[in-house]
């Protein structure tokens, strides 16, 4: 993305005592806007054809190929993350998509209830994790 020399700056003060916060945004020299390039097909199908690698490694390949350098590595996350979601997505409301993909799978049902708890973009790739805690014939299991 080209960079404007444009002194900008940002500040943002939060008191949480007033409940208060406070955006202020300066820019002292007017520039052209960034010019916004999207993510064209023949990328989202590479990326839809390597799903199963890490979105740095499919940014790695796109590069060694040539990739417009003002694609930046967040665009192919999104899309990867986005693409993927084909493989477990079965409803937009979430418990109707997990019914649906174990039913798909013809899953048998062995547990009455579990936990689940999540830890939001704390690994080094920015995933977020999850684990379910469930009691089977009297054993305990963790599966993340």
């Amino acid at each position: 993305m080209k960079r404007f020399d444009c002194y900008g700056e940002i500040n943002i003060v939060i008191d949480l005592e007033m409940k208060i916060t406070s955006v202020n945004v300066i820019h002292k020299i007017l520039h052209e806007l960034p010019k916004e390039i999207g993510v064209p097909n023949c990328v989202k199908d590479f990326i839809s054809g390597n799903i199963d690698l890490l979105p740095k490694e499919i940014y790695a390949c796109l590069v060694e190929n040539g990739l417009d350098p003002g694609i930046c590595q967040n665009q192919i996350y999104f899309w990867w993350s986005k693409l993927g979601e084909i493989r477990y997505k079965r409803d937009s409301n979430t418990f109707l998509s997990a019914k649906a993909l174990l039913e798909e799978y013809n899953c048998m049902k062995i547990l009455e209830e579990f936990g689940i708890d999540a830890t939001y973009n704390t690994n080094n790739l920015g995933f977020e994790l999850y684990v379910i805690h469930v009691e089977v014939d009297g054993s305990g299991r963790n599966w993340t």
